[in-house]
């Protein structure tokens, strides 16, 4: 059974692993090609889903939106490659590693944006002061961006954090004392 806030469901097809403390969704499978909202479960057989695999959406590219549960530890920057389409990040209200704060994903502290999902209708990038690093591949290939004033406190961009970013024309950050490859 798959515990999904609260709501037990039967284990559906996808596929999880052990992993320290838990469990990692290794991959998504869709109940159906035209789900687009995906809600990860708390838990899998009582295991807590802590961890996701950088290649679990591999074959996903339709999900529109991403749940993620309260007890969720470890998100590679890499699970968003994966996901084209995506407009909308959610996290449980006791998660204490990550935070969703408008559609975006920031770590629970809110000093780091980890990811803005590449079909998000943004056009221009406005973020709390109290970011300080803007995530590996954080805003990578986003479709509408086109303006990022970073606040003051932004002093990091980590590795292609803005990658593929083609409609950017205006960009302006004048904190910054770490820039990642390609970023």
């Amino acid at each position: 059974d798959v515990n999904v806030y609260g709501k037990l469901l039967p284990a559906a097809g996808s596929v999880y692993l052990p992993t320290t403390g838990g469990l990692m969704l290794a991959r998504y499978v869709p109940a159906s090609p035209e789900d687009t909202e995906v809600w990860l479960p708390t838990s899998v057989n009582g295991q807590p889903v802590v961890a996701i695999d950088p290649a679990a959406f591999a074959d996903a590219a339709q999900v529109t939106s991403l749940h993620l549960p309260d007890n969720l530890k470890q998100i590679d920057p890499a699970v968003f490659e994966a996901l084209p389409n995506l407009t909308r990040i959610t996290t449980g209200p006791d998660n204490v590693r990550y935070k969703a704060v408008n559609g975006m994903l920031y770590t629970a502290d809110m000093g780091t944006l980890v990811s803005l999902p590449r079909r998000k209708p943004m056009v221009t990038l406005v973020l709390p002061a109290t970011v300080h690093t803007i995530g590996e591949g954080a805003c990578a290939g986003h479709a509408w961006l086109q303006n990022a004033a970073l606040p003051q406190s932004v002093t990091k961009l980590e590795a292609n954090a803005f990658a593929g970013c083609t409609q950017l024309a205006a960009f302006s950050a004048y904190g910054l004392k770490t820039i990642g490859c390609n970023a």
